[in-house]
C-alpha cells in the first residue's frame, strides 16, 4: 500500500529468520538508503543498501510477524501482506534421556516450535530417529533405533522444521 509518494509492492522473501536479509520492492525510497526507516511489526530494521525502488534490510532480532513499513521524507507505506518471522525449533530436553543399545525406544523431545518437525538427525552412526505422529508445539514424539555397535555415551541430535534446525539435544546410550 502507499502513503503519499512512497509505496511497497512486496517483500521478498515473504518470510525469514531474524538477522537475515530481505528485499523491499516499491517506489519513492530516498537516498542515502539510511534515510529510510523500515520496521517489521514495529521493530526497527537496519537498512543495508537501496535504490529508489528497492531496499535491502536485515530482519531485526526482536521482529515478530506483521506488516513491514517504510517511512521517509516522501511519506509512509505499509506492506500489502504481513511478513512472517520464522522461529526455529528450540530443544530443552528428552524424556527418557537414556536409551539402551540394540533396541528401539520411544522418546519425547521437549521444547518449543516442534510441531512441524520433518526430521531428527544424530551425529553418531548407528542411531536413527523416526518422527512419530502426535507432535505439538512443545513435544515431538520419536522412535530411536540404537544398533548394538553404538558405544555407551552421549550423542547429539538436531531437529529440523520448515523454520530451521536446532542442534541442541543429546541422548545417552547405555
Amino acid at each position: 500500500t502507499t502513503g503519499g509518494n512512497v509505496g511497497i509492492f512486496f517483500v521478498t522473501p515473504g518470510s525469514s529468520l531474524v538477522n537475515k536479509p530481505v528485499e523491499i520492492r516499491g517506489f519513492g525510497y530516498t537516498t542515502p538508503a539510511s534515510s529510510n526507516t523500515v520496521s517489521f511489526n514495529g521493530a526497527t530494521a537496519t537498512v543495508v543498501s537501496g535504490t529508489s525502488s528497492s531496499l535491502l534490510v536485515t530482519v531485526p532480532t526482536v521482529a515478530t510477524t506483521g506488516p513491514v513499513t517504510v517511512t521517509n521524507a516522501n511519506g509512509a507505506a505499509t506492506s500489502p501482506q504481513a511478513f512472517k518471522v520464522l522461529v526455529p525449533p528450540i530443544v530443552t530436553g528428552v524424556d527418557p534421556p537414556n536409551v539402551p543399545q540394540g533396541t528401539t525406544s520411544q522418546l519425547a523431545i521437549k521444547g518449543f516450535n516442534l510441531n512441524n518437525a520433518s526430521s531428527v538427525q544424530f551425529t553418531q552412526t548407528g542411531l536413527t530417529a523416526t518422527v512419530q505422529s502426535g507432535a505439538t508445539d512443545n513435544v515431538l514424539p520419536i522412535n530411536v533405533a540404537v544398533t548394538g555397535s553404538v558405544p555407551p555415551g552421549s550423542y547429539a541430535f538436531s531437529v529440523t522444521t520448515p523454520s530451521g534446525t536446532a542442534q541442541s539435544g543429546t541422548v545417552k546410550v547405555t
